[in-house]
């Protein structure tokens, strides 16, 4: 705590003031990874939003990105799932070539 010096007495502690505002990056990711694992979970944006101290409307936020992303994620799987299936008909294509559009389709399914 900082000592204020109100001129008649010895200097007297200040307690440091939350003024508020957004959180710094950091807390903010840890946030939104924190709603994110509960969003997922089918618990609501009210209730996420009370347990995080969040507001509603900011979860409502996140999760129209949360839901755009699993809509890309699952298109880009789409069309990587259907150039495997022409990989394999396709005599020129290596095994390893192969091998490794299964390693990448696998890992973006987890």
């Amino acid at each position: 705590m900082k000592n204020v010096n109100y001129g008649y007495n010895e200097a007297q502690p200040v307690a440091p003031v939350n003024k508020g505002g957004r959180p710094n990056v950091n807390k903010s990711n840890e946030l939104k990874a924190l709603a994110y694992n509960l969003y997922f979970r089918n618990i609501t944006q009210k209730e996420i939003g009370k347990q995080l101290g969040i507001s509603e409307k900011t979860i409502g936020n996140w999760a129209k990105e949360w839901k755009e992303l699993r809509v890309t994620e699952a298109t880009t799987i789409t069309n990587l799932k259907n150039r495997l299936l022409e990989m394999t008909t396709d005599k020129n294509t290596s095994v390893v070539d192969i091998k490794n559009m299964v390693s990448i389709i696998q890992q973006l399914e987890n």
